[in-house]
């Protein structure tokens, strides 16, 4: 698993690579604390259970970094995650993410910020098969 940023004209674009879509959100969330801070110092004190639907697992990547980022601005920092995705063919919302967030309170002693970030958008994004997996590609709004 692994994810890289790029750059995109006054945004900070995400690609993530990943064994499974499960992994992708798990690098998702390792990128998104890797934006923000460095991962080092934030320390897995606490979990907190996640759970989504939204129509494909492009909606839901993004409001699954909107939603840590909700939690960061609500004083609360993510360092790992892992995900489970589930298909439900009889909801208009036919896909589900359940996922266990680690992380800590936000120190900003502990956690200095590299980067403001304002929102995940539907920018460019993508999540592909790819060789050995998925890829996606989502950009994040400064």
């Amino acid at each position: 698993m692994t994810f890289r940023f790029f750059d995109h004209t006054a945004d900070l674009g995400i690609e993530l690579e990943a064994p499974t879509r499960d992994g992708l959100f798990a690098e998702a969330a390792a990128a998104f604390c890797a934006a923000l801070t460095e991962p080092s110092r934030v320390e897995e004190r606490d979990t907190r259970a996640l759970e989504l639907a939204e129509a494909d697992d492009g909606l839901l990547l993004v409001a699954f970094l909107n939603e840590l980022l909700f939690w960061f601005e609500q004083g609360w920092i993510c360092r790992s995650a892992t995900a489970a995705l589930h298909s439900d063919d009889r909801s208009l919302s036919a896909l589900r993410l359940e996922a266990r967030i680690s992380g800590e309170p936000y120190d900003p002693e502990r956690h200095p910020v590299k980067v403001l970030l304002k929102a995940a958008t539907y920018h460019g994004l993508e999540i592909d098969r790819a060789p050995g997996g998925y890829r996606a590609r989502v950009v994040i709004d400064l």
